[in-house]
């Protein structure tokens, strides 16, 4: 019961950090908002494994660190995606996350089963239609987050695949957390009692990625964290994320695998609802079934993958 608690419960707080965060990424660069949610929560992250009294354990704080590169990352591109995207469009790709360690465990010549397979077969399905924009579109009128447009070029019509940038990013993003997805697994396993030490681990990874990404950026960000309105986002977002973490990563010790990975995967459900109602977002009727496609495909996989 608590593992199904702790589990819900990570994927309100992640879906409505993202969805804050999103918004926030129209101030800030993505990646400083990272480089503070994710900075804070590691100084609290070691102050809550050294009061734990979990024995230090350096696999764990390794495969910690590996993974939180790529959770970095994955940020970084999913928060820019929102500040370029409708949510409703982007949270859910970035939910296709959970076919990764699928096409991972296939590439490594290990075949799942056929819930799995046909799981993946509808985000593929729903990621298609997310991409197709059907009507006759001019160059300068691509709309965001569509992928392939009809060009009208000397009165003959054809089809060419321009992926806007926001579903780059989102598909960029659900990669990256699909393989930190699978690294924290492992990492789990491997840290045992002293998973604290790995979920450390996974903050301080996240950190030299957006460092980096800082010292290219040329947005005059300095001025806007004197706004104390951004300055308490910020602080929501990290709370909120570490709170997803630390559930998580719980829910996963003490629970069943395939229940807590559904429950644990509805964040960005969370995200477009928030979308829809603060926002008043709207989708077309085709982007609502794409999206929904790639949530279903994603819950069928976190279900049934052993």
């Amino acid at each position: 019961m608590l593992s199904f608690i702790f589990s819900f419960t990570a994927s309100l707080s992640y879906g409505t950090g993202d969805f804050i965060a999103g918004r926030t990424a129209r101030t800030l660069p993505s990646a400083l908002i990272v480089l503070l949610t994710q900075g804070t929560q590691a100084v609290l992250i070691l102050t809550l494994a050294l009061v734990s009294a979990q024995p230090f354990m350096l696999a764990a704080l390794v495969w910690g660190i590996v993974g939180g590169v790529a959770n970095g990352t994955a940020y970084m591109l999913y928060y820019r995606a929102l500040t370029m995207g409708k949510a409703g469009v982007v949270a859910p790709l970035v939910a296709s996350a959970s076919a990764i360690p699928v096409i991972i465990s296939i590439a490594s010549g290990t075949i799942p089963n056929v819930f799995v397979l046909a799981g993946l077969i509808i985000i593929l399905l729903g990621i298609i239609g997310t991409t197709y924009a059907p009507r006759a579109e001019s160059d300068e009128t691509i709309p965001m987050c569509r992928g392939v447009v009809m060009l009208v070029l000397w009165n003959h019509p054809r089809m060419v695949f321009r992926p806007a940038t926001c579903l780059l990013l989102a598909i960029g993003a659900a990669i990256c957390f699909g393989a930190a997805f699978t690294i924290a697994d492992h990492g789990v396993n491997v840290a045992g009692k002293s998973i604290n030490w790995m979920i450390w681990g996974f903050q301080l990874g996240t950190l030299p990625v957006t460092i980096l990404s800082m010292l290219s950026a040329e947005v005059p960000w300095k001025k806007s964290l004197r706004n104390v309105s951004i300055i308490k986002a910020l602080l929501v977002i990290m709370l909120l994320n570490m709170a997803g973490d630390i559930l998580v990563a719980y829910a996963f010790r003490d629970g069943v695998l395939g229940i807590v990975s559904v429950l644990g995967s509805l964040a960005p459900v969370v995200t477009t609802v928030l979308a829809a109602l603060v926002l008043s977002e709207r989708l077309t009727n085709r982007q609502k079934v794409s999206a929904s496609l790639i949530v279903v495909g994603a819950l069928i996989i976190a279900y049934y993958q052993r």
